[in-house]
């Protein structure tokens, strides 16, 4: 982590959504289908599904955003969501990431709060990687899932 280059290397973000915890009240059906859109500045990369466990869904997913030379994003917004079948999706909630411990500290494991109409309904646990690299366009915006350990597959940019 160089934070000397921030002006002169965009700055790549890397998030991993690891597990949700969601109040078993919520108005849903299904509670299997969930899946995230992380949202920072132009950029919406969706998830894929969560691993079906009702209100403790799990991702397999690593999320990369690359951010324009000198662009300090001040918060990534993920929103989780739930296939409707038949219907639009159901929103779960927001959460609000601020990047500025990011920003300095380079990576954090932390649980943000989901929220729906300004009420809890439960929690997120992301994993975040900031580094700033050499502009490579094949990082810009990609969604990989998780094989073995570090290795993944790297799908189509959304």
């Amino acid at each position: 982590y160089n934070t000397n280059s921030k002006n002169t290397m965009p700055a790549n973000y890397v998030f991993l959504p690891i597990e949700g915890n969601f109040k078993e009240d919520i108005n849903l059906p299904n509670a299997v289908d969930r899946y995230c859109i992380f949202i920072l500045g132009n950029h919406r990369i969706q998830t894929s599904f969560c691993e079906p466990r009702r209100h403790r869904p799990h991702w397999n997913d690593i999320v990369n955003i690359e951010t324009p030379i000198g662009e300090e994003p001040e918060f990534c917004y993920v929103e989780v969501r739930e296939k409707s079948p038949g219907g639009p999706d159901e929103l779960v909630g927001f959460a609000e990431i601020p990047l500025k411990d990011i920003q300095k500290q380079g990576r954090i494991t932390k649980w943000f709060d989901v929220k729906h109409k300004n009420e809890l309904a439960g929690q997120i646990l992301v994993e975040i990687d900031m580094t700033y690299t050499e502009h490579d366009p094949h990082l810009s915006l990609h969604l990989g899932t998780k094989v073995h350990g570090d290795e993944m597959i790297v799908g189509n940019d959304l």
